[in-house]
């Protein structure tokens, strides 16, 4: 069995409700990965893997616990999507969208086929972006445009998506956020 525990960033938007490749987290967002990190503590993890992205940076370096490998950054968990994918509340996708997704999707069915064979076997931990999280289980649920719009990726959430060693996926949460659940999110 492999498992991922894909954790989107914790909140780096500025007063201007933006982010860039180059925000680092704000004070919620440090305080969202303090409580990322009490829930990580405990896990034990063959490796950590994490997006060059300044927000997904912090979070790794806050909440990866200490006894975790020393991440590696991987440029294909960059966020993905033009921040233009539609919402739960759209009620159509334009074209130019859909091409996107689906140009997005084959990206992401390729790195999901080369992960699972690199680190088969092991509970790999993943600081990624809220995209790329909606297009991994659009990939692995086969969701289009429109029905990954009804997905919504919180901060700091763990989506946990196991392969068996056929590389057979079963999705065991989605968006468990720490501190909005009761869950043991670390088996």
């Amino acid at each position: 069995m492999t498992t991922f525990y894909f954790i989107r960033h914790g909140n780096a938007y500025d007063a201007h409700g933006e982010q860039t490749p180059e925000s680092h987290l704000n004070p919620t967002g440090i305080r969202q990965a303090e409580v990322l990190k009490s829930y990580l503590k405990d896990g034990r993890f063959d490796s950590v893997l994490v997006s060059p992205f300044n927000r997904a940076l912090d979070t790794c370096k806050i909440s990866a616990p200490t006894s975790s490998p020393k991440p590696q950054i991987i440029k294909e968990l960059i966020e993905v999507g033009s921040g233009m994918w539609p919402a739960p509340t759209d009620s159509a996708v334009p074209q130019v969208l859909e091409d996107e997704f689906d140009a997005v999707k084959k990206e992401v069915a390729n790195f999901l086929k080369e992960a699972v064979a690199k680190y088969e076997g092991q509970e790999v931990l993943i600081f990624t972006h809220g995209n790329r999280i909606r297009a991994i289980i659009s990939v692995t649920l086969g969701l289009d445009a429109r029905a990954q719009s009804h997905l919504y990726i919180d901060f700091v959430s763990i989506t946990k998506i196991r392969y068996d060693s056929s590389g057979f996926p079963t999705i065991l949460s989605v968006s468990e956020t720490p501190g909005k659940t009761v869950a043991n999110l670390i088996e």
